[in-house]
């Protein structure tokens, strides 16, 4: 069972394998954080999620996170308390039918940030959207070591943007191919 895919992608390349994911199933996607509220930002289209495609940390982990689920799934979040005031976390702790899908994107003109679809469940919800995700990556991604780059993001590879988990990552940890 797949528990992770790791990937470069544009937003063109994102809304290809969303849009595909979509044709297949009825998804919905909620912001994964700490909320003042119960009440949960959510969408019903990955191409109404904002800055697809634009990696709003300098990290993959800074980025942006999404719970994916099928449409009708409950997203239940949990009362925390930071710095005395409570707030509600939304993470996959309470939603095992869930994948988290982080978009990341481009971070300035030459860098593109990784993006991932993971999920730590077994359940089968969670484990039939994370096989879509990686059967459709597969259909329109390019292979790179242990990396899938979307042809967008691979056209812009090809010319010399950087492919990298952490903008301040030293080059030499960059995404390279390994000539054959």
């Amino acid at each position: 069972m797949p528990k992770r895919i790791q990937f470069f992608a544009l937003k063109s390349d994102i809304l290809l394998v969303l849009s595909e994911m979509e044709r297949k199933t009825s998804l919905h996607y909620v912001l994964t954080g700490h909320f003042p509220s119960m009440s949960l930002p959510k969408w019903m289209w990955g191409g109404e999620l904002p800055d697809i495609g634009f990696a709003d940390g300098d990290q993959h982990i800074q980025c942006s996170a999404y719970l994916v689920a099928r449409s009708g799934t409950v997203i239940h979040a949990r009362p925390i308390e930071v710095l005395g005031v409570q707030q509600f976390s939304v993470d996959q702790l309470l939603n095992p039918d869930t994948v988290v899908f982080t978009p990341a994107g481009e971070r300035k003109h030459n860098i593109i940030i990784a993006g991932s679809f993971t999920t730590l469940s077994d359940s089968r919800p969670a484990q039939s959207i994370m096989r879509l995700a990686v059967r459709t990556i597969k259909r329109h991604f390019t292979r790179i070591n242990a990396f899938w780059v979307g042809p967008e993001a691979l056209a812009r590879f090809r010319t010399g943007t950087r492919l990298t988990y952490a903008e301040q990552s030293p080059p030499e940890y960059d995404l390279r191919e390994i000539p054959q």
